[in-house]
């Protein structure tokens, strides 16, 4: 199981947001949450596809003036998602998480501004417990 070392807040995209990773594009997926450090999104790929290892991430909102290309980027996991997948054989959904490399000044300042623009922070656990009597845990 996949245990989270961020440091820094998560923030969760308030619209479609998407992240293509790696040049030639190895995976293309929904952000679903993204912080100063890195972020996570889901993809869906074909069981037969051998995935290549990446080091560049963009990411963008399709029909905006929003794309932020080349952050340098490591993998932290790339995991299938526990769901039912029958309906969707032969193609797996995956997690996958990725770790900001060094940022340039225009890149750091586009994130703040994407981040500012374009997210929300999440509710805290302790509000989760108090709103619902139990602390959602986050999906891999």
């Amino acid at each position: 199981m996949h245990t989270d070392k961020r440091q820094e807040i998560r923030f969760i995209p308030v619209r479609d947001v998407f992240a293509a990773l790696g040049r030639g594009i190895t995976r293309v997926g929904k952000i679903r949450d993204i912080s100063r450090g890195g972020s996570s999104f889901e993809y869906i790929v074909h069981a037969d596809i051998i995935q290549k290892t990446a080091y560049e991430i963009d990411i963008f909102i399709p029909g905006e003036e929003f794309y932020l290309a080349d952050l340098p980027c490591i993998i932290v996991y790339d995991n299938a998602i526990n769901r039912d997948n029958s309906f969707t054989a032969p193609f797996i959904p995956k997690r996958c998480g990725v770790q900001f490399g060094s940022l340039s000044a225009p890149q750091r300042q586009m994130l703040e501004n994407f981040i500012a623009a374009f997210t929300r922070q999440p509710l805290s656990r302790k509000t989760q417990r108090l709103r619902t009597g139990f602390t959602a845990h986050p999906s891999l």
